[in-house]
């Protein structure tokens, strides 16, 4: 099984648990820690920040196939803590923040359509299951060049809202050029939209 220093790099509320999100600092990779027997964790079994080394397997999810980053943790050992300021200057380095006024250009596909549409009622973007599962990535870095900001649950910039999942504190204003981690959400349905769906979701950024 292989072993990397990874760094965690969010924390999305599911319930009582949270969703945990971390970057290999050896491949590059962003990963979603799942346990052995659940996909979910405590929030204070890890921070963002911390940083270990990780013995792990990759796990296809069949419920959310657009989940590629999924991995089952084995074993990990904490290493040291790592500064935001480490985190982004980390993230800009690679070439992992993707600058634009449209956040749907984070998440890259097999194809040409565009798997996201944007609903300009409730000003959401969402993916059917079809179109999800040509999604390559479904966690990304974006650079906003305006404001986000914060109410009604979620975040507002011109012409769109994305919820706010994240288990930091809502601040009242995201500034531009601020590095925001978004994610896609696991499929769901309801009466009105029977088929599953995938929203994007704002779960944290980097100050």
């Amino acid at each position: 099984m292989p072993t990397d220093k990874i760094v965690i790099l969010g924390k999305t509320r599911a319930g009582i648990m949270v969703c945990v999100g971390a970057l290999s600092l050896d491949k590059g990779a962003a990963m979603r820690l799942k346990r052995s027997d659940f996909p979910y964790w405590k929030s204070h079994d890890f921070d963002i920040g911390q940083c270990y080394e990780l013995t792990y397997g990759w796990s296809p999810n069949k419920n959310d196939p657009h989940h590629k980053e999924d991995v089952i943790v084995l074993k990990r050992k904490y290493i040291r803590d790592m500064t935001i300021e480490k985190i982004i200057n980390g993230l800009r380095k690679k070439n992992m923040v993707v600058k634009s006024d449209d956040p749907r250009d984070v998440f890259k596909f097999d194809g040409e359509k565009q798997p996201f549409e944007h609903n300009s009622t409730t000003g959401k973007f969402f993916a059917i299951k079809s179109e999800a599962s040509r999604l390559q990535n479904s966690v990304g870095f974006w650079e906003y060049p305006n404001d986000l900001r914060f109410s009604n649950k979620c975040y507002h910039g011109y012409g769109f809202n994305i919820k706010y999942v994240g288990c930091q504190s809502p601040i009242e204003v995201i500034q531009s050029g601020t590095i925001v981690r978004l994610s896609t959400s696991s499929l769901w349905t309801n009466e009105e939209f029977p088929e599953p769906r995938s929203y994007l979701q704002v779960s944290g950024w980097y100050l």
